[in-house]
């Protein structure tokens, strides 16, 4: 719902995997961790997205891209692969670099990035213990791929 939230907010009516690369990087402990550690920050993905988006009043609905569709649907299955009750942001991140969209990775790059690693970090991090406040997103992740589908 971020990343649909961040397309309408920048003017487009479709969503696209950078949108979820913002969404991630603003409220994902884990995906702002990978990305601080790999050298650029949540304010610099957001601001390099918007530099390179086209700009306009914002829309009142967006919808999801057949390549971010994609891309959920891929952490959704490396979730099941691990045997995990629930999407985490580093499946989401993991779904994103791993598929034919290169807008994710021509961002991480521009910024310094080497996007590799980050599609390959460890299976288990300190925020997955202990989130409480992340249990409704994980509830609606699960389903999206449902939803989807009608």
């Amino acid at each position: 719902m971020l990343a649909e939230r961040v397309a309408r907010e920048a003017g487009r009516e479709i969503a696209g995997s950078e949108d979820l690369l913002v969404a991630l990087a603003t409220v994902d402990p884990d995906a702002a961790d990978a990305l601080e550690a790999a050298g650029t920050s949540a304010d610099e993905v957001k601001r390099r997205v918007a530099e390179w988006g086209h700009a306009g009043p914002p829309v009142p609905q967006a919808s999801f891209s057949p390549t971010l569709h994609r891309a959920v649907l891929r952490a959704t299955r490396y979730a099941a692969q691990e045997r995990m009750p629930h999407v985490t942001g580093r499946h989401l991140l993991r779904g994103l670099l791993e598929g034919e969209d290169e807008v994710v990775w021509r961002v991480l790059i521009s910024l310094g990035v080497d996007p590799g690693p980050l599609a390959n970090r460890e299976r288990h991090t300190r925020h997955e213990v202990h989130a409480p406040h992340r249990a409704r997103a994980r509830w609606s992740l699960l389903r999206l791929p449902v939803l989807w589908k009608t």
